[in-house]
């Protein structure tokens, strides 16, 4: 599995800042060109939002329900970009 240090990153700081003690992952799941999927567990349900971009993070997935076990899937991503 590839792992994209920059967006792990972001992650790890928007989750703890807002919902609390990140139980499990984030687990990055390339599966396939310009697709990837974070997945994390949380201790308390919170709605999960994950900014990334190439060069700024100007671009926000966001989950639409709370919940403990999040899932959020980004599309149209550049292959071979960090």
């Amino acid at each position: 599995m590839r792992r994209a240090p920059g967006l792990l990153l972001i992650l790890l700081l928007g989750l703890t800042a807002r919902a609390g003690e990140i139980l499990s992952g984030p687990v990055l799941h390339a599966s396939a060109p310009g697709t990837m999927v974070i997945t994390w567990t949380t201790g308390e349900e919170s709605t999960g939002e994950l900014r990334y971009g190439n060069e700024s993070l100007d671009r926000i997935a966001t989950e639409q329900q709370p919940a403990t076990r999040h899932l959020i899937q980004l599309d149209d991503l550049e292959p071979g970009r960090r």
